[in-house]
């Protein structure tokens, strides 16, 4: 049984005989399994296309309302959960980091504050039929297949790319020391807290990282450090029952007094309070 403290992880399971990092499904049409019902986030990246039928679906503290033709963006670690009725369909394609090359999942709108495409009918047709390639391409395991998928699953993304609208365009120049950067504070900002830790696992000098990040994105590494952490604060405290004390424990705070101050200094609110009024 998951326990109350903790927020249900989905692990990447791989199947006999199926491409490496790589899963495509349909799903809807009946009664909607119990675990897409409770919050929960998964080690790998997942793009939900709503097909048919009414959604609402939460994103890290979001709920956005769907009536079909749009398109979800789940990064890995988004704490997400999707209540649909019971005819509504759809297409998910799911995959890890190694997958897509990196510098193409800069442009993919994960992790943005509107993680949503709605283009216009063709756009969206012609994002179909790359879905329904890759699903037979993935059911009948024909020759050549795993690179089929490879290509299509990159002719989709790059479609995706093309009609993003009204989303905040990450520049063409990024390099790979930010790409890569941004990836470690995804995965780690829990973990580690300083930018020299950073700096050394991309085998680089800490001023160096700072002098990329700043001119490239405008914000220094501890401001996306500190925005991750308290990203991983709120949802600890949304979505599960771990008390405060523990929570400054995870974050590195030596106190729970030093992590409230912090909190509040962030957010407007203390831990306690930001609890209670999220319902929990």
């Amino acid at each position: 049984m998951t326990s109350e403290n903790t927020i249900p992880l989905h692990r990447w399971k791989s199947k006999p005989n199926t491409v490496v990092g790589f899963k495509i499904e349909r799903w809807g049409g009946k009664r909607q399994d119990l675990e897409t019902l409770h919050p929960h986030r998964h080690e790998y990246y997942e793009i939900m296309c709503f097909l048919s039928g009414t959604f609402v679906h939460d994103i890290d503290f979001r709920s956005h309302e769907s009536t079909g033709a749009d398109f979800h963006f789940v990064g890995a670690h988004n704490v997400h959960m999707m209540v649909r009725e019971q005819y509504a369909t759809g297409i998910s394609i799911m995959f890890t980091p190694e997958f897509v090359p990196a510098e193409l999942m800069t442009f993919v709108p994960f992790n943005k504050v509107v993680p949503i495409l709605k283009p216009d009918v063709n756009n969206f047709n012609d994002a179909e039929r790359l879905l329904e390639m890759m699903l037979n391409e993935y059911q009948q395991q024909d020759d050549h297949y795993t690179d089929l998928l490879h290509y299509l699953c990159a002719a989709f993304l790059y479609k995706l790319i093309r009609f993003k609208d009204g989303l905040q365009e990450e520049s063409i120049t990024t390099s790979k020391i930010v790409i890569d950067f941004k990836k470690l504070v995804d995965q780690h900002a829990v973990q580690w807290k300083t930018v020299d830790r950073f700096a050394e696992e991309l085998n680089i000098s800490s001023k160096h990282l700072i002098s990329q990040v700043k001119a490239q994105t405008g914000y220094t590494p501890l401001h996306f450090i500190h925005d991750q952490q308290l990203t991983e604060a709120k949802r600890m405290l949304y979505f599960t029952k771990t008390p405060v004390k523990e929570i400054a424990f995870t974050l590195g705070f030596n106190d729970s007094t030093n992590f409230t101050k912090w909190f509040k200094n962030k957010t407007g609110y203390t831990p306690q309070k930001y609890r209670v009024d999220s319902g929990k």
